[in-house]
């Protein structure tokens, strides 16, 4: 993905801050103690112990990793500037692709972003279109 300067740089899903923060997240380490079965350690590029979530019943392949607290509202901002301003149903189904956390799809339904809201368009949205009149003549 090639992004603009202060995209790379305010990026909070940087894998080494990923791990710091996982460190510091008592809840989170309590949380991969008492369901093992869920959770796995992984190493992604030269950073190992970065810990990772498994739903039960999915394969062992299919692991995301598990967000710290204090990266969450960090990292749904973040991906909604870098992914264009998607709404709320498309950011969850982006961020989840990779990530995990138990809250994420209650905070990103919380989120709103300035730009957003000023530039929203008013109204319902679509409506039933007006009847096609039909060109072709009967022969």
């Amino acid at each position: 993905m090639n992004l603009p300067t202060d995209m790379v740089k305010d990026n909070p899903l940087d894998i080494k801050n990923i791990k710091e923060q996982q460190d510091k997240d008592i809840g989170l380490q309590q949380e991969a103690e008492k369901y093992a079965d869920r959770y796995t350690s992984k190493q992604i590029g030269t950073v190992d112990g970065i810990i990772c979530y498994v739903k039960p019943g999915d394969a062992a392949a299919s692991w995301k990793i598990r967000l710290p607290q204090l990266l969450l509202k960090p990292t749904i901002k973040w991906f909604h500037q870098v992914t264009g301003h998607p709404g709320s149903k498309q950011l969850c189904m982006q961020i989840s692709s990779g990530y995990y956390h138990r809250d994420l799809r209650s905070l990103i339904d919380k989120f709103h972003c300035e730009h957003c809201q000023r530039n929203k368009l008013g109204g319902k949205g679509y409506e039933l279109l007006p009847e096609c009149e039909s060109t072709i003549n009967a022969i």
